[in-house]
């Protein structure tokens, strides 16, 4: 979609498209190597600089997994319930229903395949729940940086959780009722 494309027609987009266009670029050269990709493999994926890169990581910081709602509860025991799970925050339309189970293996191997600084930084964010700030001071990174490893990691992890098969995905009503992009 990138290809040959100037500057000013990467930031054209959609938010939503282009957060897939980087997911996309992410998959097809990890699929290729068989390895996470690096910044510079999906820079040559999508035919840009570095530079547009992470002014694109900029665009796109925040980023998140999604939402994750319980639903109903089950036996603590054996990992059950059901969890519904939003990928985009702004559409609460549609989404996907998992067992937490299934959830949390595929949490599990999303955050194992990720390369080993991106582990850091969202190991710091969600289970130590530092601040951007206080991870920058312990990796020895600027805030920004950390930023850019972190938006990077979600861009990684977030088609893992939808490659999922869902028990049940619910469509949108109509595309007028879509929230705008941002």
């Amino acid at each position: 979609m990138w290809q040959g494309a100037v500057e000013s027609d990467l930031f054209a987009i959609s938010y939503e498209a282009g957060v897939r266009e980087l997911e996309n670029a992410f998959r097809r050269c990890e699929e290729r190597a068989g390895k996470p990709a690096t910044n510079l493999e999906v820079c040559e994926e999508l035919g840009i600089t570095l530079a547009e890169f992470y002014r694109l990581l900029e665009r796109y910081r925040g980023l998140s997994l999604g939402r994750f709602e319980e639903i109903a509860s089950a036996d603590a025991e054996d990992g059950g319930g059901l969890v519904k799970y939003v990928p985009h925050a702004h559409d609460g339309e549609i989404y996907h229903l998992y067992s937490k189970s299934e959830l949390r293996d595929a949490l599990s191997r999303a955050f194992d395949a990720l390369p080993k600084n991106e582990q850091l930084v969202v190991s710091l964010l969600y289970h130590h729940r530092l601040k951007t700030a206080e991870i920058a001071g312990i990796v020895g990174f600027s805030e920004a940086r950390v930023a850019q490893i972190h938006t990077t990691a979600m861009l990684r992890m977030r088609p893992k959780l939808l490659a999922l098969e869902p028990r049940r995905s619910a469509q949108p009503l109509a595309s007028a009722h879509a929230a705008p992009a941002l």
